[in-house]
């Protein structure tokens, strides 16, 4: 990840995530991916 706060939301709660964090997602639930950036985060 090499955006400024790179984040992912689970049932619209935002976490910003960090280098090496494992994100988890429940099955059956919306998430989405997105950064405060408009280059690439990966």
């Amino acid at each position: 990840m090499n955006a400024p706060r790179p984040a992912t939301a689970v049932e619209g709660e935002r976490t910003t995530m960090q280098p090496g964090d494992f994100t988890i997602t429940p099955s059956g639930t919306f998430h989405d991916h997105g950064s405060e950036a408009s280059e690439p985060v990966v």
